[in-house]
């Protein structure tokens, strides 16, 4: 688990990192209601594209790893069928409803986007299982390379393009010639590998779809509870003091990636520890594991970028943003001591899916009241509190559902003392480095890089010295 989790996070990690550059380099390149734009575009994107896979992606993180060879590939078969035709529905849909969305989002320019936006969603959407299929057939190391040459190509590509031209439009060409490429490459690495044939089967359709419905439903709910404020604030300001709030509402670089990296990896593992003996002991003592070992990389991140994010908005956005996002990024950041795991992939393991859904209802129709009364009473960071209020309520429900499905109490649901004592060490450590910054008279992106590191630094061989971190992760660390 260790080993995947590790490449997979490193070779997504190497994407972050160049993407957080090149972040830096158009938010400083494009105007601010340019770079509006390019954020409205990437948030329909991302919101279709999420939504509209109707959890197919992950019926194959849950049947492919128990299936025989012929049945994989009519999973398979099934699969890129039910994408394909839900690709096209989606990007013809938004060609057709085009004013409709220029107007959802405030801004007529998006319309000189459109055709390409579309394009993108179709990849997206058509694509979205290529990860999950790499994962289940054992081939993360394929997928952490494939990773690493694609987004070394992606960058130089779409820097070269912002900086020569800085040209919204030719960037996004760009960015759909790239995903096309990068699709046709990963599907026929992994149909060499695995040596599948193209084949469907009604059955198995009609297994998967029942078991996606919920998931659907819940990614549909899920990722509007996500970018409900981001619609809100597109609707009701303009595409410059959207790009502060978008600045604000972007997760720190590499969080998500860990998080979900190592919850994909664990997902497979617990599904069929569970189909296989019922063990809800082992089941949680993996979920726990992995969210201990999330917790020991995130934690020490979220006490530095809460004391510097002045420092730190500075540098990703750059000076002009300081204002204007960084009191949003400070709220937006309460939510990050909940990152150290995916609370409803346990719910799926057994079989609790139409609960994450109803659970997600319940999110998206208390978010959406919340946004329309705080965006009223607290102006542009109303949204922002409505969020985090009510991700905490979620993730409280569903930890309340995963102690009646196992029975057993809330406190054994996962080890809190030791996450407890996790998150409070780097802030032991991080407060007195923090206040020797304040009094040495060094620029903000200096102050953040440097005392950020060092907190960081430190906190982590503490977490060594007191055995939070094993020797034998350290050597398989090594080793790698």
């Amino acid at each position: 688990m260790l080993k995947d989790s590790l490449i997979l996070t490193f070779s997504k990690g190497i994407r972050g990192v160049l993407m957080l550059i090149f972040n830096m380099i158009i938010a400083r390149l494009f105007t601010e209601s340019l770079y509006g734009t390019y954020k409205q575009v990437n948030l329909i994107i991302n919101l279709v594209t999420s939504i509209c896979v109707v959890g197919i992606p992950t019926t194959i993180s849950y049947f492919y790893i128990t299936s025989d060879k012929k049945d994989k590939e009519r999973l398979i078969g099934n699969t890129i069928v039910i994408l394909g035709l839900i690709a096209a529905i989606s990007s013809f849909s938004i060609v057709l409803f085009k004013e409709k969305v220029a107007l959802l989002l405030n801004n007529p320019n998006i319309l000189n986007y459109i055709t390409l936006l579309s394009l993108q969603i179709f990849i997206m959407i058509i694509s979205s299982f290529l990860e999950n299929l790499y994962i289940s057939s054992n081939s993360t190391v394929a997928l952490g390379k494939i990773y690493v040459i694609y987004t070394i190509v992606n960058f130089l590509t779409l820097g070269f393009v912002t900086i020569s031209t800085r040209n919204l439009y030719y960037l996004l060409l760009v960015m759909v010639i790239i995903e096309f490429l990068r699709t046709m490459f990963m599907y026929y690495i992994i149909r060499s590998r695995e040596s599948l044939k193209f084949r469907t089967q009604y059955s198995l359709l009609v297994k998967q779809i029942k078991f996606a419905i919920p998931l659907g439903v819940v990614a549909l709910v899920q990722n509007l509870n996500m970018y409900v404020d981001n619609l809100f604030i597109s609707n009701r300001f303009n595409p410059e003091e959207y790009a502060a709030y978008a600045n604000a509402a972007t997760d720190i670089p590499l969080v998500s990636i860990i998080t979900i990296s190592i919850a994909s990896v664990v997902l497979p593992r617990m599904s069929k520890s569970y189909a296989e003996n019922k063990n809800s002991k082992e089941v949680l003592s993996i979920w726990g594991e992995s969210c201990k070992k999330t917790a020991l990389i995130m934690f020490p991140i979220f006490w530095i970028a809460l004391l510097f994010s002045r420092e730190y908005i500075e540098l990703i956005f750059s000076y002009k943003y300081v204002e204007s996002s960084t009191p949003i990024f400070i709220i937006y950041l309460l939510k990050f001591p909940l990152y150290f795991t995916v609370f409803g992939n346990i719910l799926i393991v057994i079989k609790q899916q139409k609960y994450v859904m109803v659970n997600s209802i319940m999110g998206i129709v208390l978010n959406i009241i919340l946004n329309i009364i705080f965006l009223n009473i607290f102006g542009i960071i109303g949204p922002a509190i409505s969020t985090v209020i009510v991700h905490y309520f979620m993730v409280y429900l569903q930890l309340v559902k995963i102690s009646k499905g196992f029975e057993i109490k809330l406190k054994d649901v996962l080890p809190y003392k030791k996450l407890i004592k996790i998150f409070l060490l780097p802030a032991i450590i991080a407060i007195p480095i923090y206040f020797i910054s304040s009094i040495i008279n060094i620029s903000s992106i200096l102050k953040f890089i440097v005392f950020g590191g060092v907190i960081y630094l430190v906190t982590m061989i503490i977490f060594i010295k007191i055995g939070y971190i094993s020797k034998k992760d350290l050597n398989f660390i090594k080793r790698s």
